[in-house]
């Protein structure tokens, strides 16, 4: 049999010792050799890299310090509320929504039952048990921008009477900026709007299942799971994102803090340990001793909420439910307290004992090191390279929220040009088929528009179910896809992108990335088969009405070209599976044949 010898002309030819050193060092021109276009983009590639690792870590992207600058921590009080910061580390929080009264009234807010007292706080005091107060921001929240991130919210409340010995109050996130005064004598319980999508609810008694035990206040953050129905609607329990059904004991101090601090992972992963990476709810009383809660940034330090040691971290490592595409707006309440008592919420603006604002940042904060310098994202480079990235980010939000915005406002325009499209084709059929009525009794069949009619009215619903069973036949096999590319390259459990990507030095972020753009063109494709279809009928009863059997056949000359290229393939396709299962099973029983005699020998 003769070999194949297709590739000889490739191999190797094995050359004397210091052949190539011979011929470079003998050429007239040593130069010659950066003639040679391989070897001159080889050495620009390597430049390329070596000075993009040199260059990178260089004061065109970094600054870098003289000596080594450790974060430090300071503890600060005023007007009763105490917190920490984190000076000398680079303040990765960015503020989304500050919700602080600059004006010294309510004028930024609609409200019942509320009012504007020196702290600045709002005061919330229902008139009665039956009662209820309200303060809802007028300004809207886009939310868009904490996708990936994890969203802080920071909010903290008083009392100025004493602790009340039942009701419930708490902060909301909804879509109704209007406040519900209808409410003003009855109990206001933000769950059970369809407009509110996010309640933390702190409460006393036995006003919430279950009931809280004595002296202790319990809390609850509820997400909505559908925007058409409320959080009772949809199921209460399935609503409940964080729980504390045990209770914290709260200062007895008038005018003392309690932080009602709400952090939302959006990054799709939860780190071990630390805060970093999960949602959680810091509450408890504002003091020192006990648990720490970041909660945003000022200037270039961190800003961390305090407890004392009653206070608790409640987590969930759970995707939170919450949309962040829609826009909302923050809201204040209290219910069931009786006459002479009131909460007070805190909404001061700005520095460092800001209150009633939304932050987003990527995890992990940063902790105090003792590095041989300090790296932070400065440089000549740096702060470009960000506010080009903070614009670009910024108008790409800002065009979903408007096209989010204009898609609503043009429902009831859509809406009567559908109608009125309806009204005006039925008249047109109404006449058409009177018309084809009248010509048919010319000819002895006075239904034949009816008849009509009724022949295409069957083609266009077998044409329907047509499209239906393309429809999900494609729709079967996208979803596989998906649950394919999902399978291997999931971001948090991908069977090539975390187990293996991840130790693959970056390849994480390309196959994601990748995987993304193919089911993106796949789904494309889904929306897009039925009309390339419709398209495809629509060329063949073209070509049969223009050119009768031939323009039949001309549409199905290629056709056939790829039904039978399909055909081919699937050929192909079945006949390597077989080979590949019938070689299995060949190797399989040969293996099994020789291990037979080995185990005879061992038998008793």
């Amino acid at each position: 049999m003769t070999k194949f010898r297709g590739f000889q002309k490739y191999a190797y030819k094995r050359q004397k010792p210091g052949y190539y050193l011979h011929d470079f060092l003998n050429t007239k021109n040593p130069l010659e050799i950066f003639a040679n276009r391989k070897f001159v983009l080889s050495i620009v590639a390597l430049a390329v890299i070596i000075g993009g690792l040199a260059l990178g870590q260089s004061s065109l992207f970094h600054s870098y310090s003289a000596y080594s600058q450790q974060a430090t921590f300071q503890t600060i009080t005023q007007n009763g509320s105490v917190r920490e910061t984190e000076t000398n580390t680079t303040d990765p929080f960015t503020t989304l929504w500050d919700g602080g009264i600059t004006t010294g009234d309510l004028s930024e807010y609609n409200s019942f039952a509320s009012s504007y007292q020196t702290g600045p706080v709002i005061r919330l005091a229902p008139s009665g048990i039956l009662g209820s107060a309200v303060a809802i921001s007028k300004a809207r929240i886009d939310l868009s921008l904490g996708s990936a991130k994890e969203l802080t919210f920071a909010e903290q409340w008083t009392k100025s009477n004493g602790l009340p010995p039942a009701g419930e109050w708490g902060w909301f996130l909804t879509q109704n900026s209007t406040a519900p005064s209808q409410y003003s004598s009855t109990a206001y319980l933000p769950y059970t709007d369809r407009n509110v999508a996010l309640e933390v609810v702190n409460y006393i008694g036995a006003f919430e299942s279950p009931s809280c035990p004595a002296n202790k206040i319990c809390s609850m953050v509820l997400l909505q799971h559908d925007s058409t129905t409320s959080m009772q609607s949809s199921g209460l329990t399935r609503s409940q994102f964080i729980t504390d059904f045990t209770g914290r004991t709260i200062s007895n101090t008038n005018g003392n803090f309690t932080i009602d601090d709400l952090t939302l992972n959006y990054t799709g992963h939860a780190a071990n340990g630390g805060q970093n990476g999960v949602s959680q709810l810091c509450f408890g009383s504002n003091g020192t001793h006990g648990l720490t809660c970041p909660v945003g940034g000022y200037g270039d330090g961190i800003i961390i909420d305090l407890m004392d040691s009653n206070g608790g971290i409640f987590k969930n490592t759970l995707f939170p439910w919450l949309s962040l595409t829609i826009p909302y707006y923050l809201g204040f309440f209290a219910s069931g307290i009786i006459t002479g008592y009131t909460i007070d919420w805190s909404v001061q603006s700005g520095g460092v004992f800001a209150t009633n604002f939304i932050d987003y940042y990527v995890p992990a904060p940063p902790t105090p090191v003792a590095p041989s310098s300090t790296v932070d994202t400065g440089g000549f480079f740096g702060p470009v390279i960000r506010a080009l990235i903070s614009i670009g980010v910024f108008l790409l939000a800002n065009i979903i929220s408007f096209g989010n915005y204009l898609g609503v406002l043009m429902e009831p325009v859509w809406a009567f040009l559908g109608s009125l499209a309806t009204t005006v084709l039925n008249g047109l059929s109404s006449v058409i088929i009177s018309l084809l009525n009248g010509l048919g009794s010319l000819i002895g069949d006075p239904n034949l528009g009816d008849q009509l009619v009724s022949v295409f009215t069957q083609i266009g619903s077998y044409i329907t179910s047509l499209f239906v069973k393309i429809n999900s036949l494609v729709s079967t096999l996208v979803t596989f896809i998906v649950d394919s590319f999902n399978f291997l390259f999931d971001v948090t459990n991908g069977l090539l992108t975390y187990w293996i990507g991840t130790v693959l030095f970056g390849i994480l972020g390309v196959l994601v990335t990748i995987s993304n753009i193919i089911v993106t063109v796949l789904k494309v494709f889904q929306v897009g088969f039925p009309f390339v279809v419709l398209a495809d009928l629509l060329w063949l009863l073209s070509e049969s009405v223009d050119h009768g059997t031939e323009g039949a056949m001309k549409w199905w000359a290629p056709h056939e070209i790829l039904v039978v290229n399909v055909g081919k393939l699937m050929f192909i396709l079945v006949e390597t599976l077989s080979t590949f299962i019938y070689q299995t099973i060949v190797e399989v029983e040969g293996g099994v044949a020789d291990i037979k005699p080995e185990i005879a020998g061992f038998s008793p």
